[in-house]
């Protein structure tokens, strides 16, 4: 739990961890979010709304900044999803068989399984989605203001963290439709507050993210969509993400058996269309994000984390009707695959992402000793280049300096001409590529740890 950011998506877990440190350590505006690849800037510029990094800033002022803090803090919400999960599924489906499946298959998703302690704002946003279902649901039960507007809350900050996770709306609309004759006006009215804030605000926001982004210059994080347009390159995702995605990561290979089963019995629910309409709707939503962000599905797995809920869901589901099943050899065979379920989680994450000696970071910042020593080889408040880093985030969180990033050894030259006037410092990964005598000729060596030498700029 008190590792460093490591292993897959470290430049993401870095840049939430680099705001929150900066809203502890500069101003807790939350408005006013800030990066460390900031140049001679103050920082601030756009990303999602930084409520996970805000809350992570609160508890820092408490505990001060340990990475345990961040982990623990993103497992509890995790937790809190899965509670979520199981209260809407038995609220849902009035089944509690279903819900306790459910909760457990979802809780061993392998790819949940290793983000559930990594800092990713991703999961602070499924959890608040868990939890606007669930009110939501309760208001469809006991139709007060109370549940509306705590359901309101969830989706909103939901919507606000991440905003793909209002495809939660598209279940909710459907399930207004198909029973809305049982709305008087005073529902209608709710639900209206309900919809006007859980998207005007997330917009509203968003908004203002590219508004920072474009003043500031500063472009960390990526507010945009980004489909891919090639026919070669669309095939090449999609294979990817249907052989090897759904089943190993966003399933696991025990649930995926049980998720196809419930596929199979899908036809037992498909009169009732309370449960199956609400789903498909949801479902084609989820699609249409896919293929909008479907670049990015090369790559980042956590991008399909809102599909967890209807994918264990329906595993849950399968789980359910296969355990019930006349023949005894396929009841057996369903409690053999919930009973590995864990098993398999642990088999896909630990070993690859979690015992290795490959952090997908370099050793002299992964260790506490050499990352102290480089840190504490420049003055906190001076102003450095580092790299080569094509994150921009990742070294600068590490060394805990601010500055100016090179991105890759072939715009070194380039890059450092055009700042080494205003910083005093050089970071530079030795092991990434050698650095350039034109570049080397104009510094002075502080200190080597490893594959890492700091050097002062000659020219201050």
């Amino acid at each position: 739990m008190n590792r460093p950011p490591n292993s897959l998506h470290t430049w993401r877990q870095c840049s939430t961890l680099a705001v929150a440190r900066n809203f502890y350590e500069e101003s807790m505006n939350i408005f006013k979010p800030r990066v460390d690849n900031r140049g001679l800037s103050d920082g601030v510029t756009g990303m999602q709304f930084p409520s996970l990094e805000y809350l992570f800033a609160i508890v820092y002022h408490i505990t001060g900044e340990k990475y345990w803090i961040a982990r623990f803090l993103t497992w509890c919400i995790f937790v809190a999803g899965v509670i979520g999960l199981y209260l809407w599924v038995n609220e849902w489906l009035q089944s509690k068989p279903i819900a306790y499946y459910t909760a457990v298959i979802f809780l061993f998703i392998p790819e949940l399984f290793f983000h559930c302690i990594n800092p990713l704002p991703d999961i602070l946003a499924l959890s608040a989605s868990i939890w606007a279902l669930y009110f939501y649901q309760r208001f469809n039960q006991n139709r007060t203001w109370k549940n509306v507007l705590i359901c309101t809350f969830f989706a909103t900050l939901a919507g606000l963290t991440k905003i793909q996770y209002l495809a939660i709306g598209f279940f909710m609309v459907t399930i207004f439709f198909i029973s809305w004759q049982t709305y008087t006006y005073k529902d209608i009215l709710k639900l209206t507050v309900l919809g006007i804030c859980s998207v005007v605000v997330p917009l509203s926001w968003y908004r203002h993210a590219v508004y920072l982004i474009r003043t500031s210059g500063l472009y960390d994080f990526g507010i945009e969509f980004r489909p891919a347009k090639e026919t070669k390159l669309i095939v090449e995702i999609l294979e990817k993400n249907i052989i090897s995605d759904l089943p190993e990561l966003l399933l696991g290979f025990s649930s995926f058996v049980l998720f196809v089963y419930g596929l199979i019995r899908i036809k037992e629910v498909i009169k009732q269309r309370k449960y199956f309409l609400p789903i498909l709707v949801w479902s084609i939503a989820l699609l249409i994000y896919h293929f909008v962000e479907l670049t990015q599905m090369k790559y980042h797995e956590y991008y399909m984390l809102p599909y967890t809920i209807v994918l264990s869901t329906i595993a849950g589901w399968g789980m359910y009707k296969l355990s019930q099943h006349t023949v005894k050899g396929l009841r057996y065979l369903a409690y053999l695959c919930f009973y590995l379920v864990p098993v398999v989680a642990i088999i896909r994450i630990y070993p690859a992402r979690w015992l290795t000696d490959s952090h997908l970071l370099p050793d002299e910042l992964y260790y506490e000793q050499s990352r102290q020593i480089l840190r504490q080889s420049v003055p906190d408040q001076s102003l450095c280049i580092v790299g080569p880093d094509a994150s921009g985030a990742i070294f600068f969180y590490m060394l805990h300096k601010k500055g100016f990033a090179i991105l890759d050894c072939h715009r070194a030259v380039e890059e450092f001409e055009k700042h080494k006037s205003y910083a005093q410092y050089l970071y530079w990964y030795e092991k990434e590529c050698v650095l350039p005598e034109q570049i080397r000729s104009q510094l002075k060596v502080v200190r080597s740890v490893g594959n890492f030498t700091v050097y002062k700029i000659s020219s201050n």
